[in-house]
Order: C-alpha cells, then structure tokens, then sequence
C-alpha cells in the first residue's frame, strides 16, 4: 500500500476546519497508509498540552507528535523550532518506511518541516495545501515571503477556492500547478435522521425558545475576520418578529462579543454556546431557520456549506471563496462585508420570504450533492496521488 505523509501544525483533539478536513479526506481514502506529523501545541489556548500521546492511533492514521517539554526552548516551537522538529521527526521516519507522497496542510510552521523534509528527499512528491482563511494579501512581508519559498517548492499546490487559487497564481505559481479541489461535507446532513423533529424541538425547549421565534445560528471561531460582531449589531436592529440568536464557537473574541451583546441590548436574546462537539453542530443546524456569518475574510467557508447541506438557507459576504458556492439569490444570499444595515436587510427578508427560503435551501441542497461531499473530495485527492506517483 501507499504511504503518504501529512504534516499539520495542529491535529485532535484541537478542532479546526483543516484538523476536520484532513481527518475526513483520510477516513475515505482507506487504500493508503497515513502518517501525521504534528505537535502537541494547542491552538485554542495557545500553550502545549504535555498529556497528549507522542504517538497514537486514529482510524487509518497514525498520528507523531513532536514538542511540549516545558523549556525555554519550547516556548519559540510555534515560531520558530516546529519546522525543525516536524522535519526531523519526518525524517526519521523516512528511513523506517519510505513515503509516496507528502502532503503539507496550510503554509504554516508544520509545511516548514515538510520543505525541510523535501530539500532531502527530492524524489518524493510534495503537495501544498493552501486553505487559510485570512486575508492573505495583507499579512507581514514575513509571511508572504515564507509561503512563496513554499509555494516554489511544491510540485503540486491545491486551493480550496477560486480565490485562493488567483493568489497562489499571482505569487507567481502556474496554473498547471495548481489543483482547486475543496473542503467536503458529511454526508449525513444531507439526511436527517428520523429524530431531527424531536430533536429540533428539545433543543428550542432547553433555551426556552418557542415554536413562534425565528432561531438565527452562526458557527464561527469567534475572531475578528468572522464578523460576528457585525452580525450582533445587524440583529441588534432587526424590528420583525421574535428572534433568537445562537453562536456556536469560541476564541479570543468571546468576552468582547458577549460585552457588546449587553451594549446593543440583546445579550437577552443570544446565547454563546461555546465549542461543541461536531455531531451536537448538526442537531442545532437542524433547529435552526437561517445561518448567517458576515466574513470579513474567507478562504473557503466550510461552515457555510454544512449549514447548506442541513437545508438551512445562509446569509454570507461577498469576500474570498465564498461566492464560489453561495449565489446571491439562488444558493443564498450575499452581502457587502462590514454591512450591519446589509445583514440585517438579508436576514428581514429570509424570515419574511418563506417561498425564498425554500427555494435558496433547496438550490443550495443540490449544489452539495454535486459538488461538495467527502466522497468526491477524496475522490479528487486519490486522483492527484496517483498522477503524481506516476
């Protein structure tokens, strides 16, 4: 069997668009033997967790985690040494069984290790993926210029939207080089269980929400480039009927946003659910009525299309990879970024518009199907391994 090496700054139990994806692209791609290197730094509370195994088993992974002895030294891994000790664990395990490909998972500190990694071995296929969600154009010199040595090493480099994949062309990267395959979706949501009925209605009953009001649900990290302080202050100003306002996520934001609630004189009528598990996400998508995050940035947006796939109508920004699946009108509907007069119109006009909802949840349904769930993805990965192994 084939052996691929994936390097990932961080991996579960944080949880994160890439840590998700890349956990759903091996699950359906059982032919392969996979190896992850990453660390035990922990993103969410920007320190090392020590009690992480160095080593340990998930699915058809096996996952190698370097760093979190508490020294000087390892207080700069996220910085500066998690190249060094990604490379040098990878290699390691080079020499115990060869790999086929690697594939590194964002321009980050772990894809450092993986082009340390390729200076060594050459001959071995390295494939960049390029997912970040910032605006890419406006980091440090620092940062763009580390991606562009990146971006000249890899043989491949996959973009999860049109977006991106203009960026990465731009930074000098031929189009021939460059493979636009995006995240997936589980296609469970497309389904909804016999149970969704009850469990809509016990989840309206433990926040004691009634059958009358409209639940409006954002699943966001709380950071700035999510604008969920943009939509507190657009539901803050809506005047239609009842609504109640559920923000699952969490991050360095949540006391500012849960401040601001109480200053726009809402906080009555949102409520911060915090992380939660992935399968929990589903049962509150399915109480929900409209999902709505005004992004400032997004290099895909996989929420957005989750929240698609479980037939509840979005309400996003025209910014970065989102207008590749959301079609004002048709799949949802799109605003100007930083607009809480915008939002709060889109979202008036979902809660008013029952025929539009239908039509957009039913639009958007199909595009998923067609186009957005794990199966083809890992379709359009197995596809790539194969050329570049050829």
């Amino acid at each position: 069997m084939k052996r691929i090496l994936i390097c990932i700054t961080t991996y579960l139990p944080s949880i994160g668009g890439a840590e998700l994806a890349t956990q759903a692209i091996m699950k359906h791609l059982p032919g392969y033997v996979f190896d992850v290197v990453t660390s035990r730094y922990d993103a969410a509370h920007r320190c090392f967790d020590a009690t992480l195994p160095e080593q340990e088993i998930m699915d058809n992974a096996t996952i190698y985690r370097v760093g979190g002895r508490m020294t000087f030294a390892t207080l700069l891994v996220p910085k500066i040494l998690l190249p060094l000790a990604i490379a040098r664990r990878a290699l390691r395990l080079q020499r115990a069984h060869p790999y086929d490909v690697i594939l590194a998972v964002q321009a980050s500190q772990a894809a450092g290790g993986a082009w340390l990694f390729s200076l060594f071995n050459p001959r071995v296929p390295f494939i960049l993926n390029i997912q970040e969600g910032n605006d890419l154009m406006r980091q440090s010199f620092l940062k763009r210029w580390f991606r562009k040595i990146l971006l000249r090493r890899a043989r491949i480099v996959t973009v999860l939207s049109t977006y991106l994949g203009n960026i990465v062309r731009n930074a000098g990267v031929p189009s021939q080089h460059i493979q636009h395959i995006p995240q997936g979706v589980d296609s469970t949501l497309l389904a909804p269980s016999i149970n969704s009925g009850a469990e809509r209605t016990f989840i309206r009953q433990t926040h004691h929400i009634s059958s009358t009001e409209t639940v409006i649900i954002s699943v966001s990290r709380l950071v700035g480039k999510n604008g969920i302080d943009i939509l507190l202050r657009a539901f803050a100003a809506l005047n239609v009927k009842p609504m109640r306002l559920l923000l699952i996520g969490d991050g360095p934001e949540r006391a500012y946003l849960e401040s601001l609630a109480y200053k726009l004189g809402c906080a009555t009528r949102v409520v911060f659910l915090g992380s939660i598990l992935p399968r929990d996400v589903t049962r509150y998508l399915h109480a929900a009525d409209i999902f709505v995050r005004p992004s400032r940035s997004e290099g895909f947006g996989i929420a957005f299309l989750e929240a698609m796939a479980a037939r509840v109508p979005v309400i996003a920004t025209n910014v970065g990879g989102i207008p590749d699946f959301v079609h004002d009108g048709e799949t949802g509907l799109l605003c100007a970024p930083n607009s809480p007069i915008a939002v709060a119109t889109a979202i008036e006009r979902l809660a008013r518009d029952t025929a539009l909802r239908e039509h957009i949840s039913a639009n958007a349904a199909r595009i998923v199907v067609e186009r957005y769930t794990w199966d083809i993805v890992a379709s359009q990965y197995r596809k790539l391994f194969e050329t570049v192994m050829s």
